[in-house]
């Protein structure tokens, strides 16, 4: 029964969020990809990593009992790698969409750069 009450209270959130930040939609949607995308190559990473291990066993300078720690390590830093960079993807994306600082206009470049041309500037 808590299943239902936590969605409503999810949906909540994201309502004030995007009432705050326009584009939160767009970005949660990314976020979730990125996070699904690094589970999912932890999991292929490890298994490839473990089939490998598997028909190169005999080849193997480590026992039976540490076979499980170069898959799981391997997919660890694999997942990591890519869930950060498709997170920082996901953030300059947002920052573009809300009109923030990006790579091409910094926040210095964008917070120097006049509004208005002032009516005393001499041509």
């Amino acid at each position: 029964m808590a299943g239902p009450h936590r969605l409503r209270g999810k949906e909540i959130i994201i309502e004030e969020a995007s009432e705050i930040f326009p584009h939160f939609r767009t970005y949660a949607q990314c976020q979730n990809k990125a996070l699904l995308f690094g589970s999912f190559t932890f999991l292929s990473m490890a298994s490839g990593t473990y089939i490998a291990q598997e028909l190169m066993k005999s080849k193997l300078p480590f026992g039976r009992k540490a076979f499980l720690l170069a898959p799981i390590l391997i997919g660890s830093l694999s997942a990591y790698h890519v869930t950060q960079h498709n997170t920082r993807i996901c953030q300059h994306m947002w920052l573009a969409l809300e009109e923030k600082h990006t790579a091409i206009t910094p926040a210095s470049e964008k917070l120097s750069k006049p509004t208005e041309e002032s009516p005393n500037e001499e041509k």
